[in-house]
C-alpha cells in the first residue's frame, strides 16, 4: 500500500457470484471510496525524506506493527536526528495484508504483524543508500514482546517458527512496547479517507514522541513470564506422557494407549517408557529427596524395567478378570 492511498475496509465477507448485485450496505461503501478517489488530487507528498546534507545526522528505521481480527499491517518512518537533538520523522512506507481465511487468534496476528515488520527493515536495509545507526520495532501487544524475548518455553510450530525468523534477524531488546493510542500503524488497519489522509499529520510524521529525545519515548515495563498454560506454549513431552502413566483422578492410564500405537519398533518403545519412567522416579524424588534417581544414559536395569511395566500393562488391559482371579488367590504369590 503506497503512503498516500485511501483505504476501504470491509468489516464482514459476502459470498457473491460475479454477476450478483451488491447488497445495498456493501455498495454504499463502495460507492463512497470510489467517490473519495477524486480528491487524492489534493493528496501532496515530501518526495525527499532528508532535511539536510549534514554528515551528523543520526538516521533511524521505526517500524510500528498492529494488527485486528480482519488485518494486520506495518507502517515505516525515518527518523533524523540532528546534532543539536532535534528530529524529524518521515513516513516511508505502509504495508497491509488481510488476516488468514481461516480463525486465527489476535495473539497470531500480532505476530504476523510482527514478523511483517522484519521483512519490511530487510528491505529497507537494502534499498535505503542512507547510513542507518538502527532499527527500532513498535508494537502494542505485550504478549509478541514475551515470545520474543522467551528463553525457556518451547512453543507449537507456528508461534515458532515466526519468532525465529524475528530472533534470527534482530535482537529482542530492538523491540519496544508503544500504547494502542499511540500506535500508528491501527490507521492501516481502521482505513483513512482522502479527507483524513491529508488533515492526518501523524500519519506523514509519525506519532509526536519520535520527535523527542529517546529519554522521552514511551516508559518500557518489564515483561512477566509467559503463563505455562498459554495456548502457544508446548507442554513438556515428558511431562504430559509421564502424567498419563500415573494416571488421571479415577485412576485410568491416560494416552498410554495412543504411545502403544504411535510405536512400531519394540526397542523405541522401551526407550520411551523407560524415560517416561525415570521422569515419574524424579517428581517422586522432589517430594521424598532421600530416593535415588537415575542420570545420564537409561541403564539395562531401566529397559528391563520398561519392559516389564509394558507387559504389565497390556495383561492388565486384556485380561482384567484373570489377573483378578490371581491377585485373589494369595497362594499363588503373584503381584
Amino acid at each position: 500500500m503506497g503512503p498516500g492511498a485511501p483505504v476501504v475496509v470491509i468489516s464482514h465477507c459476502i459470498r457473491l457470484g460475479w454477476d450478483e448485485p451488491l447488497p445495498e450496505r456493501e455498495l454504499n461503501e463502495w460507492t463512497g471510496w470510489s467517490d473519495d478517489l477524486v480528491k487524492v488530487e489534493s493528496v501532496r507528498v515530501q518526495r525527499c525524506v532528508k532535511p539536510g546534507e549534514s554528515n551528523n545526522v543520526c538516521y533511524q528505521l521505526h517500524h510500528f506493527a498492529d494488527a485486528s481480527c480482519t488485518a494486520y499491517g506495518v507502517v515505516t518512518y525515518l527518523r533524523e536526528e540532528e546534532p543539536d537533538g532535534k528530529a524529524t520523522c518521515s513516513l516511508l512506507m505502509a504495508k497491509s495484508r488481510l488476516a488468514l481465511v481461516k480463525t486465527v487468534t489476535l495473539p497470531r496476528l500480532e505476530l504476523m504483524a510482527a514478523t511483517l515488520a522484519v521483512k519490511v527493515d530487510q528491505m529497507m536495509q537494502t534499498e535505503l543508500d542512507i547510513p542507518l545507526a538502527r532499527s527500532v520495532f513498535w508494537t502494542d501487544s505485550t504478549i509478541v514482546l514475551q515470545y520474543i524475548s522467551n528463553e525457556h518455553k518451547c512453543f507449537h510450530t507456528f508461534v515458532a517458527n515466526r519468532v525465529a525468523a524475528i530472533r534470527d534477524s534482530l535482537s529482542p531488546e530492538q523491540w519496544r512496547h508503544v500504547s494502542s493510542q499511540e500506535n500508528v500503524a491501527d490507521e492501516v488497519l481502521r482505513g483513512l479517507t482522502a479527507d483524513e489522509l491529508i488533515r492526518n499529520q501523524r500519519w506523514w510524521n509519525g506519532p509526536q514522541f519520535l520527535t523527542k529525545p529517546e529519554g522521552k519515548w514511551p516508559k518500557q515495563h518489564t515483561l512477566t513470564e509467559i503463563a505455562s498454560d498459554d495456548p502457544e506454549v508446548k507442554r513438556d513431552k515428558l511431562a504430559a506422557e509421564s502424567y498419563a502413566v500415573i494416571g488421571d483422578s479415577s485412576g485410568q492410564p491416560r494416552g498410554v494407549d495412543e504411545l502403544l500405537g504411535r510405536r512400531s519398533s519394540w526397542t523405541k518403545l522401551k526407550v520411551d517408557v523407560a524415560w517416561i519412567l525415570r521422569f515419574v522416579a524424579y517428581l517422586r524424588g522432589k517430594l521424598h529427596p532421600s530416593m535415588p534417581v537415575e542420570s545420564g544414559h537409561l541403564s539395562v536395569t531401566e529397559l528391563c524395567t520398561a519392559e516389564a511395566a509394558i507387559m504389565r500393562y497390556i495383561q492388565k488391559r486384556n485380561f482384567p478378570q484373570e489377573i483378578e482371579m490371581l491377585h485373589a488367590d494369595q497362594t499363588t504369590g503373584i503381584q
